[in-house]
């Protein structure tokens, strides 16, 4: 029978998924992916089924029975996949099947996400999601997968990382899962996947890693953030200059005794000078006073 339409958006040039679940007991019956209208049998377009080669060799099959889930990958999506398709389960009476529909956009500047990393040094890859998906497995896989048993899952949320170097964190507040890839390696770099398993398909966000071989830039002393290379180029700095400071700060300090003896010595030649005259004064005052006692009998 036919259940609700899925909706599952790809971008052209990229790998989609599109996932088919069944229930139990269709195991080992064969599945396939029809397109358009798949009223008659003799007319179907099925580019894909189990246990067959497929027409094109963007499309491929992978039936895991024990989810009991059947998934088909597209790579390098066109814009004239778009459309309806149909998972199906070939059965004695009539075939068992669900309505997809296929929406194919132009990948804009947000569909890939850049992050550069530093040879040696750790990076990080920060995956956002949305309300709803905070109990949901997460996963990072790398480079293109064709198929789900061919992925390849570095680290994934609840099981143990293949590769040690690769950790995992879920922040279900902020709703971010965090990759950690500790002593990066020039052959890191590459097409990554930020990945929530679902019961239909995955969803996912594409991630271009960088791998570059020189030191980061290192952060000016004005910034708020150091780096280690920067404290240290600071303190260097510093060690380097107290002499000049030193000298700067003797040169300021005998300028300044200087003027204060300059101004002293001023300040007693003009004292000095005020006593003398007053002497000079007193003296000139006192020999006319004995002048004018003198004169005055002889009148």
């Amino acid at each position: 029978g036919t259940d609700a339409v899925t909706t599952v958006t790809g971008y052209r040039g990229h790998p989609v998924q599109i996932k088919c679940n069944y229930t139990s007991g269709y195991e080992n019956y064969k599945k396939y992916l029809c397109r358009g209208e798949c009223s008659s049998v003799g007319n179907r377009d099925v580019p894909v089924q189990s246990g067959s080669p497929a027409k094109g060799s963007r499309f491929s099959l992978h039936d895991d029975t024990t989810a009991k889930v059947f998934t088909v990958t597209i790579t390098d999506l066109r814009p004239e996949d778009g459309g309806k398709y149909w998972c199906g389960i070939e059965r004695t009476v009539y075939d068992s099947y669900t309505e997809i529909l296929l929406l194919v956009k132009t990948a804009g500047t947000d569909a890939v996400t850049t992050v550069t990393g530093y040879r040696g040094r750790p990076v990080q890859i920060k995956c956002p999601y949305t309300s709803g998906y905070e109990n949901y497995n997460k996963y990072l896989c790398r480079g293109e997968f064709s198929s789900v048993g061919n992925r390849d899952v570095p680290v994934q949320s609840g099981s143990p990382a293949k590769d040690s170097r690769f950790s995992l964190y879920d922040d279900t507040t902020a709703k971010v899962f965090t990759v950690t890839i500790t002593d990066l390696r020039p052959d890191d770099g590459g097409t990554y996947w930020c990945g929530i398993e679902r019961t239909g398909p995955d969803s996912y966000t594409e991630i271009l890693l960088l791998v570059r071989t020189n030191s980061p830039p290192v952060t000016t002393v004005s910034h708020t953030t150091h780096t280690a290379h920067t404290t240290h180029t600071a303190h260097t700095t510093h060690s380097m200059s107290p002499s000049v400071h030193a000298e700067n700060s003797h040169s300021t300090t005998g300028f300044a005794f200087l003027s204060v003896i300059i101004s002293v010595s001023v300040v007693l030649l003009l004292v000095l000078i005020g006593v003398i005259f007053t002497i000079n004064l007193q003296r000139k005052r006192k020999t006319r006073g004995s002048e004018t006692v003198t004169q005055s009998p002889r009148e």
